[in-house]
């Protein structure tokens, strides 16, 4: 048994294997004494290039998907997200920049879903993104997770668990200044409270939010405020 042979009984990975394989091949047609080492270098090198190819298809889909759900083709939309999070379930291992994008798949999911109605998959998006958030450890991502998973609890009608996580989205939304996000948190939480017939506390929870929205000078949410 030569290294070659040994190094293919160790890589038990498929496509190892097949990378393996093809090198190995294409050395002995050539004629070429293969280093080991070089051989490793190439397949590292060409997953890194694959991963490179994977994660711009994926931003590509992902960015014709976000076209498609502003003109309101959910289905189209639909179609691409899915497409973009296949190519990105095949990158060989997952870093930073992929799970940015994969949070950003989910988060638009979790929109059109929404808009569309279709609540309990709005849910299962946001669930995805809150993973993606903790994985990162980061407190912004996380914040907009639980609001869009306040959100779809909301609409299903789970309005406690609603408020608990929008609470939550608010105090991070406000220890860094988004003061916009916290302003939604709070529309959001003041919608909870009024399907609950808190209507008090709903009118305390809306000028808090005008409160931000006078600091923001943003004249549409403050409109939207006021109309709750």
């Amino acid at each position: 048994k030569n290294i070659y042979g040994d190094e293919l009984d160790k890589n038990k990975d498929i496509k190892d294997k097949y990378v393996l394989h093809t090198q190995i091949g294409q050395g002995l047609i050539d004629g070429v004494t293969l280093q080991l080492s070089d051989i490793k270098k190439d397949k590292v090198e060409n997953e890194v290039n694959q991963d490179e190819l994977l994660l711009n298809a994926a931003d590509h889909e992902l960015k014709s998907a976000k076209e498609n759900f502003e003109q309101f083709a959910v289905n189209e939309c639909f179609t691409k997200i899915d497409k973009a999070l296949g190519f990105l379930s095949n990158i060989s291992s997952k870093n930073e920049n992929s799970e940015k994008i994969r949070f950003e798949a989910f988060s638009l999911r979790n929109k059109a879903k929404e808009w569309a109605g279709l609540y309990q998959e709005a849910l299962a998006a946001a669930e995805e993104m809150l993973k993606i958030a903790n994985y990162l450890n980061d407190a912004k991502l996380k914040a907009i997770s639980e609001l869009a998973k306040g959100t779809a609890l909301h609409w299903l009608g789970n309005y406690n668990s609603a408020i608990e996580l929008l609470t939550s989205a608010l105090e991070i939304f406000k220890s860094n200044s988004h003061l916009k996000m916290a302003a939604t948190c709070l529309n959001g939480m003041a919608f909870s409270k009024e399907m609950q017939s808190f209507h008090r506390d709903a009118i305390e929870l809306l000028n808090q939010s005008l409160e931000f929205c006078e600091n923001l000078d943003d004249d549409i949410l403050a409109g939207k405020t006021l109309y709750q």
